[in-house]
């Protein structure tokens, strides 16, 4: 975030919870305070950009990630967040969308990449 770079979260053939159940909202994680959070759902929504702004930096990053402006928290213009997977066309509203893997289809670009054939 603070170098803004681009967080991927590759899930190859993997489908877990992150919107409905692993992330700090779903497991009740108070994260108000600053340096509490670890997940927020927000991460998967419009690329990350929700995590820009003031409140976000505050509540992940912990005093080690402050180094060396220490009190100094930021997302600095660029970060964005991506998913990437391998599952199919065919697959992939099952496994990540309907399942509650990932937040509603209307929230992502998806990408598809033909795979090469020899």
């Amino acid at each position: 975030m603070k170098f803004g770079k681009t967080l991927v979260v590759r899930l190859a053939n993997s489908a877990p919870s992150l919107h409905s159940k692993w992330n700090d909202e779903a497991l009740r994680i108070d994260n108000r305070d600053p340096a509490s959070a670890f997940f927020p759902a927000d991460v998967l929504y419009e690329g990350g950009q929700r995590l820009h702004g003031t409140v976000w930096p505050e509540r992940l990053f912990r005093e080690a990630d402050m180094f060396p402006h220490k009190n100094v928290t930021y997302c600095l213009d660029g970060f964005r967040e991506l998913v990437t997977s391998q599952f199919s066309l065919d697959d992939l509203d099952e496994f990540l969308f309907e399942s509650g893997a990932l937040p509603p289809r209307e929230h992502f670009q998806v990408v598809y990449i033909e795979p090469e054939t020899h």
